[in-house]
């Protein structure tokens, strides 16, 4: 695999593509990435529906057949009433912002405003929770200056706006916005992930990879009950992470700095891959708990995005045991996989599925209190 296929590559090739169809060679240029990258990825997303491929010649062309010009995240249908009040809470927090700090209101306090008013007033706006917290399907665009119409009941909606303009406005930086946010929300999963990111300025040795363990730990029972996969592909990074520990702190493996730096860089990238599929499980989850959408709309509305993810988190789990010279199977069950995943489990070539009595058990073992400590024991954890 090549070792540069992190979250950042795949977004600049999506970046890269547009209506006009081009080569291998041009989408890489554009995209500043190496050929071989390129062209993993372009088949992978158009294996995915994303991209589009038609041969000129011999060569193929890579294209997108339309960008989307939606204002909604996820081109999530907004109703009108919904709208009138978002746009009415941004334009109100603007001219508050401005007014109190004479300076402009940026992107994630107004969403942190909206999900603290949302909740307050019981509004049931279409807001949910993802990557960094809540954040409603109608972004805040800096670069707009929202008018506001009041209607009935906007008055009982402007003391709730100040009050968290007031609150918001001390917290200057996004990490002080984002744990305050996550605080007052009693969100403990969010709160770990924070410690999680926390621990990418520690040195990477066995003492800080525990640490590192435990947290992950503690956030298997906070994770969306609506995937147990989701679960599965948790508790199996654990797994890669516990591995790690084993090996650099192994006396048969002496890794130089180096070295050491690129497996922490592929775990966090490997984290990070995770915590996005996490993210949208919750933003689904959650949008779902407003009564607004349909389960089938939101499946559809979040399906290419969650596997495009789903397979780059592959990618860089494989990655990681390579680098850290892991010899591992990855236990899956193969009747469930995309395509995608068929074949990039293919060229990786660590993949076998379980038999359904393998199935029962590797399920069944985690969620046993007896049979996890003697996991935790086999990889030191007593």
């Amino acid at each position: 695999m090549p070792k540069n296929a992190t979250p950042e590559v795949i977004e600049k090739v999506k970046r890269a593509l547009d209506e006009t169809p081009r080569s291998i060679n041009e989408i890489a240029e554009r995209a500043d990435t190496d050929w071989a990258t390129t062209q993993r990825w372009l088949e992978i997303l158009r294996s995915l529906g994303y991209a589009h491929q038609k041969v000129v010649g011999s060569h193929p062309l890579f294209f997108v057949k339309h960008l989307s010009s939606s204002r909604t995240l996820f081109d999530i249908p907004i109703s009108q009433t919904d709208e009138k009040v978002i746009h009415f809470i941004y334009a109100k927090a603007q001219e508050l912002w401005k007014k109190k700090t004479n300076s402009s209101l940026g992107k994630s306090h107004a969403q942190k405003i909206v999900a603290r008013v949302n909740k307050e007033l019981d509004l049931k706006l279409p807001v949910g929770w993802y990557l960094y917290g809540q954040v409603c399907v109608l972004p805040y665009d800096d670069a707009v200056t929202y008018e506001s119409v009041s209607f009935s009941g906007s008055e009982k909606m402007i003391a709730a706006i100040e009050k968290a303009v007031e609150d918001f406005i001390p917290l200057t930086s996004t990490k002080k916005l984002r744990k305050y946010h996550y605080e007052e929300n009693h969100n403990e999963l969010y709160l770990l992930k924070e410690q999680v990111i926390e621990c990418r300025s520690f040195s990477f040795d066995a003492e800080h990879i525990e640490k590192l363990i435990r947290i992950l730990l503690d956030m298997i029972p906070l994770l969306p009950k609506s995937n147990r996969e989701l679960i599965q592909f948790f508790t199996d990074f654990i797994g890669e992470t516990m591995d790690v520990k084993k090996t650099v702190s192994s006396a048969e493996h002496s890794f130089d700095a180096e070295k050491v730096m690129r497996i922490k860089r592929l775990f966090f990238d490997g984290f990070d891959a995770i915590w996005r599929l996490i993210a949208i499980e919750s933003y689904k989850s959650s949008l779902m708990e407003t009564g607004k959408f349909s389960k089938e709309l939101l499946e559809e509305k979040f399906r290419i995005q969650y596997a495009a993810q789903d397979d780059l988190t592959i990618v860089l789990m494989q990655e990681l045991s390579d680098e850290a010279e892991i010899e591992k199977l990855y236990y899956v069950d193969v009747d469930k996989l995309t395509d995608v995943q068929k074949k990039l489990r293919a060229m990786m070539g660590s993949a076998r599925p379980l038999t359904p009595e393998e199935k029962k058990v590797m399920a069944d073992r985690w969620d046993d209190p007896v049979e996890r400590s003697k996991i935790l024991r086999e990889f030191g954890f007593d």
